[in-house]
């Protein structure tokens, strides 16, 4: 699903994202709907991350 949605591998966001947002989704009750915000959050803050160094 990341990858459709951010049409991006996940290993370029970090080794530990899709850890992460396992542990995310679980804590949610698998919410589907959650865990795309949190993909979406993931996608902004690394784009900002990068525009700022």
């Amino acid at each position: 699903m990341f990858n459709y949605y951010t049409k991006q591998p996940l290993d370029a966001f970090g080794r530990n994202k899709i850890d992460e947002l396992h542990q995310k989704f679980i804590r949610s009750g698998f919410n589907i709907e959650k865990l795309l915000v949190e993909i979406s959050l993931v996608a902004v803050n690394y784009q900002q991350d990068a525009n700022n160094k």
